[in-house]
């Protein structure tokens, strides 16, 4: 039955995978990059809480632990979660444009490339993360402003889960299954009529 479909509509089922992906993968980047840019203090003293707290070290009194003057991992994963949202809306912009075949070879050629960068951006926030000491302590994530409403590092664990499975899944599935049927130069033949 997928065959069928797609022999008709694999141009638009594939667009429309990639906006549900892209939107997906710049909200995931929004929530992370937003738990780290939300705002620590009141007024005129308010700043980033990447750039007064660090992502270790809270207790049930200290809520925003103190950074270190070497500190800079808060405002790179702060950068990083910003670039992957900035680029997935981009991404979705671009693949929402492409139903309407503008650009949309292009980005059918590069979607590949694509899935790596996401998984990269998002390997990069979670190696971040790990690289900080005792980050994953229950009375740190309990405690801890930054993960406060949302946990940053499940954010980027799901990001990074997110893009393997699409970079495996859907590539298996182009590749071996359903084969050119996704793309745009894809002409039906037999049964299934024309147009896509």
């Amino acid at each position: 039955m997928a065959k069928g479909f797609l022999e008709n509509h694999g141009h638009r089922a594939r667009f429309f995978y990639m906006n549900i992906l892209f939107a997906t993968m710049a909200f995931l980047a929004s929530l992370f990059a937003g738990a780290l840019g939300a705002s620590e203090g009141e007024g005129d003293d308010a700043q980033s809480r990447y750039e007064v707290c660090a992502l270790a070290g809270a207790t049930a009194d200290v809520t925003c632990p103190t950074l270190g003057a070497d500190d800079t991992t808060g405002q790179t994963l702060f950068d990083i979660g910003v670039a992957t949202a900035v680029l997935n809306a981009l991404l979705l912009i671009w693949s929402i444009v492409g139903h309407y075949h503008y650009g949309a070879e292009i980005l059918e050629k590069g979607q590949f490339l694509l899935s790596i960068l996401n998984i990269g951006l998002f390997a990069g926030l979670v190696g971040n993360l790990n690289s900080v000491e005792d980050i994953l302590e229950d009375v740190n994530i309990e405690n801890n402003v930054l993960f406060s409403g949302v946990n940053p590092y499940v954010i980027a664990v799901v990001g990074l889960s997110a893009g393997v499975l699409d970079f495996v899944l859907f590539n298996s599935l182009n590749l071996w299954y359903f084969k050119t049927r996704c793309d745009l130069s894809y002409k039906p033949s037999g049964d299934y009529g024309s147009g896509n």
